[in-house]
């Protein structure tokens, strides 16, 4: 019995051997089909490749120190010595491609749109929040109908008529919390990125709504009245200041428009953020206040817009657009008007947040290098006081019709080399829509494709690249524009963008060499001139009121982190008055 007890003991033994060497074997089968799969010909990190989490790891000991993803993929570029590379930053997730090089980045958003379209990213990112927007769809009719229901906003006739007003009152308001705020600082730095976020909220509140949020002159009756605060007795020492509290409907769109940042640090950000939309607390709320916040701006639109007699001229912000714009519709199809739908709903709430983070933080970029480059900044201030001769000998600000006829070369230039090196829009993304190549390069069909605007031939030097591998377009359109010089690629150099023409002088040369800030092609931002008209005023009317006095070292730092946007970490300023 003992010995039969034995056999059978053995017999199962084995047969668990057997069972484990299966399991193990199906196990060890799952890890190797796992494992990153390069696409052939595509150079990329050789370790990468030998771990299910790729390039993953190595890219968070990076972050450790410095939370910029842009610059990261660029020293891989520099790395591997290719303007194309693969790596692999999700798990079971097909390899990035990154392109590194300004032609080929130019060609493929303007000339390849057949081949490139929108990025699944853009999707994963913006349809929990924006399920009916067109920033994340795919160029089809829908797409184009939404385009054309939203680009009445960004027409000279609005932009002049109704948002330059609006933009000049909100900088202004800013301007006066900013004198508030400097007499009582005494001439120590202060933070200034929420005063200029909510100065763009404000901005485009009022543009959207029709309405002022007062949240800035509420933050000014808070510090007007008051002779004095408590400071700190170093001078470089940053100051703290009161704060007024914030209405509940602004704070709504400020929550929303900053949980954008939780599918950027998700391996699965679409399924991230439903959930957090619908189950976080703070987020619901949010939703809600924005939801109701719309339906009462559509509403009352349609009030007013649908009166039998209403006056000519009557549109005084987007949201009377859109609603307009239905009417005339319907009466043309001959049906009852719809303009509480989800589609203008979300249109409009995009427009509202769209350029919201891109547009404040650029300025910020911009506070930045015009207090790090005093000479920059006294030359423009120079220029700007030769084009509004009436405003600087009254002691006035420019007025918004003086703002709109003027041509400053130097501000053009002083704004776009901001764009370039601040590089608040650090990448440009695509998807191959079919097998294709790039610089002689097989790219598979579904491909996600990233092009840096913070690396080689933005603001670094270039990688050479073989002229024999770019493709028809490329090679035609190669003059269009000009190349940075890699001996002063990284510094802040406004006259870069100037040319001297025989008749009118110095003229700004928007091709003057590489930046991508909306992007390019049928996918550029569609609100680029209204972003334009933005910063233009804005840069205008702090140079033109204060002086941007240098800020200790210590609080001056140009590193950043890439959330939605290129962020200063830092965003200090020291003011006095202009002279």
């Amino acid at each position: 019995m003992m010995l039969a007890d034995l056999y059978t003991m053995r017999a199962f033994s084995i047969q668990m051997l057997g069972v484990l060497t299966g399991i193990l074997g199906v196990v060890y089968f799952l890890y190797k089909a796992a494992l990153p799969k390069p696409i052939p010909g595509i150079p990329y990190n050789k370790d990468a490749v030998k771990s299910l989490f790729g390039d993953f790891p190595t890219f968070m000991k990076w972050r450790a120190e410095r939370p910029e993803l842009w610059a990261w993929v660029s020293t891989q570029s520099y790395k591997l010595n290719s303007p194309v590379i693969q790596l692999f930053m999700r798990p079971l997730g097909r390899p990035w491609v990154v392109v590194a090089d300004f032609r080929e980045a130019e060609d493929i958003m303007t000339r390849r749109a057949k081949e490139f379209g929108r990025a699944r990213l853009f999707y994963d990112f913006f349809s929990p929040l924006l399920p009916n927007s067109h920033i994340h769809m795919p160029m089809n009719e829908v797409w184009r109908a939404h385009r054309r229901l939203v680009g009445d906003v960004f027409v000279p006739e609005f932009l002049h008529g109704v948002a330059l007003p609006r933009i000049r009152q909100m900088t202004l308001n800013t301007m006066q919390l900013w004198e508030e705020k400097a007499r009582l600082a005494q001439g120590r730095p202060f933070y200034a990125l929420s005063d200029v976020h909510h100065m763009a909220l404000e901005i485009m509140w009022a543009v959207a709504f029709g309405t002022e949020i007062e949240t800035t002159t509420d933050q000014c009756s808070v510090l007007s009245p008051r002779e004095s605060i408590p400071l700190p007795v170093d001078r470089d020492s940053p100051v703290t200041f009161p704060t007024a509290p914030i209405n509940a409907a602004f704070n709504s769109i400020i929550t929303l428009t900053n949980s954008v940042e939780i599918p950027v640090s998700s391996p699965f950000p679409r399924q991230t953020y439903l959930f957090a939309l619908t189950f976080y607390p703070r987020l619901r709320s949010a939703v809600a206040h924005k939801n109701q916040l719309i339906k009462e701006r559509l509403n009352a639109a349609w009030q007013r817009l649908s009166r039998p007699h209403k006056q000519e001229g009557a549109i005084r912000c987007a949201t009377d657009l859109f609603v307009q714009r239905e009417i005339n519709m319907a009466k043309k199809d001959n049906r009852a008007p719809q303009y509480d739908t989800p589609v203008i709903r979300d249109e409009l709430f995009n427009f509202l947040v769209a350029g919201l983070d891109t547009t404040s933080i650029t300025v910020c970029w911009g506070l930045k290098f015009l207090t790090a480059n005093q000479g920059v900044q006294k030359q423009l201030r120079a220029a700007l006081h030769e084009q509004y001769i009436r405003a600087s000998e009254a002691g006035q600000f420019p007025t918004a019709e003086e703002m709109l006829g003027a041509d400053i070369p130097y501000l053009d230039a002083v704004i776009e080399e901001v764009h370039r090196l601040g590089g608040t829009a650090s990448v440009n993304t695509r998807v191959a829509l079919c097998d294709t190549q790039i610089l002689g390069c097989h790219i598979p069909k579904g491909t996600e494709l990233f092009m840096p605007s913070q690396g080689p031939s933005y603001v670094s030097p270039s990688i050479a690249v073989d002229e024999s591998k770019r493709g028809a377009t490329s090679s035609e359109f190669k003059n269009r524009f000009g190349v940075w010089n890699d001996a002063s690629i990284g510094d802040f150099l406004p006259e870069r963008w100037l040319v001297e023409d025989t008749e009118t002088g110095r003229r700004f040369n928007p091709n003057a060499g590489p930046s991508h800030p909306f992007g390019a092609g049928p996918r550029g931002c569609l609100g680029r001139k209204f972003a334009t008209l933005e910063l233009k005023m804005v840069i205008t009317l702090i140079v033109w009121n204060f002086m941007l006095e240098p800020t200790p070292k210590e609080l001056s730092s140009f590193g950043a982190q890439d959330l939605m946007a290129h962020t200063p970490q830092q965003c200090y300023i020291r003011l006095a008055k202009a002279r």
